[in-house]
C-alpha cells in the first residue's frame, strides 16, 4: 500500500461510510485483519486500499500516456491510458484487499510449524504432573514464535480473571490455523468433561504429526509434474516451440517478427516465475 497504517487511519476516518461499501465486496477482510492483530478498522483499511489503488492506477496510466505520446501513437491514446488506469486500479485494489488474508495464512503456516514442538513440550509437562495452566504459561513464555504470542494473550486474560474456556475460545475465533483450533477444542473438551489432559494433547500431537508427514508426501508427489511443466516452458517452448512455429509459417506468407520472438521469450519468463512462486507457496511449512 502507498500509505503506512497510521496514515491510512487518519486519511480514512472521515470516509468510513464509503469504506463500508468497499468492505461489502470483501467481507472476509474484517476477519483477516483481526487474525493478524492489525491496528486499523476494516472500513478504514478498505477505503485506504481504494485510494492507494487509485494512485497506482494513475501512475501506470500516466506512464502509458506519456509513452504513447513519445512514440507518436494515434489519438486513441487517451482511451488506452484510461484502460491501463482501470486495469491497474482493479489489480491493486484486489491485491490490497486480499493481502491481509495472505498474511493470515502465512501466520497460520507458522503456527502449524511451531505447534508440533509446543505440543510435545506441553505434553511432557502435563505427563510429569504439571498443572495445565502452569504448562500453558510456560509455553507462552517460551520461544515458540507465534504460538507463544497467541497463548500469552490467553494467559493474560486468565490472569485478569477470565476462565480458561473464555480465554482459549478467543484464540479459536481469531486464528486461521485449523490445527490450533482442533487442539484447543480438544483441550476444552478435556477440561469440561474431566478427561485426561495428556490423552487430549497426545491425540492432537499425533494428528498434527500425521498431517505433516502426509503434506510432505503430497508435495513430493506433485513436484514431479510441476518440474515437467516447468521444463516445457523453460526449454521446450523457447527452442523447439519457436522452431516448429517457423516451420509451420513457412507454408504461409506470414513470418516470425522480432515482436513475436520477444513476446514468446517474455511469456516464457513470466510463466517460469509464476511456477517458481507456486512451488514456493505450496511447499509445506516445516522445520
Amino acid at each position: 500500500m502507498m500509505f503506512s497504517i497510521e496514515a491510512a487511519k487518519q486519511m480514512a476516518k472521515p470516509f468510513r461510510g464509503i469504506g463500508n461499501l468497499f468492505l461489502s465486496i470483501f467481507p472476509g477482510v474484517e476477519y483477516d485483519l483481526k487474525s493478524i492483530n492489525a491496528d486499523i478498522r476494516p472500513e478504514e483499511y478498505s477505503f485506504a486500499s481504494a485510494v492507494s489503488a487509485t494512485v497506482w492506477g494513475l501512475i501506470f496510466g500516466m506512464l502509458t500516456y506519456i509513452l504513447l505520446l513519445t512514440r507518436g501513437a494515434a489519438e486513441q491514446h487517451y482511451f488506452v491510458a484510461i484502460g491501463v488506469f482501470l486495469l491497474f486500479f482493479m489489480f491493486a485494489f484486489i491485491l490490497h484487499m486480499i493481502y491481509p488474508g495472505i498474511l493470515s495464512r502465512k501466520q497460520a503456516d507458522k503456527i502449524d510449524r511451531e505447534l508440533l514442538f509446543a505440543l510435545r513440550d506441553m505434553l511432557a509437562q502435563v505427563k510429569s504432573g504439571t498443572p495445565f495452566y502452569v504448562a500453558l504459561t510456560t509455553i507462552a513464555k517460551s520461544d515458540y514464535g507465534t504460538i507463544s504470542e497467541e497463548l500469552s494473550i490467553a494467559v493474560k486474560g486468565i490472569s485478569a480473571g477470565e476462565s480458561e474456556k473464555t480465554a482459549l475460545e478467543r484464540i479459536v475465533m481469531t486464528t486461521k490455523s485449523e490445527y490450533l483450533k482442533r487442539t484447543i477444542w480438544q483441550v476444552l473438551t478435556a477440561l469440561e468433561s474431566g478427561a485426561s489432559m495428556d490423552a487430549a494433547l497426545k491425540s492432537a500431537f499425533d494428528t498434527l504429526m500425521n498431517y505433516q508427514i502426509q503434506a510432505i508426501k503430497n508435495y513430493s508427489g506433485n513436484l514431479n509434474f510441476i518440474i515437467l511443466f516447468y521444463m516445457f516452458f523453460a526449454a521446450v517452448l523457447p527452442s523447439i516451440g519457436i522452431t516448429l512455429l517457423v516451420l509451420l509459417l513457412s507454408f504461409t506468407t506470414a513470418s516470425i517478427t522480432d515482436e513475436i520472438f520477444y513476446m514468446v521469450i517474455i511469456a516464457s519468463v513470466i510463466v517460469q516465475l509464476a511456477i517458481i512462486g507456486f512451488v514456493k507457496s505450496e511447499r509445506p511449512s516445516l522445520y
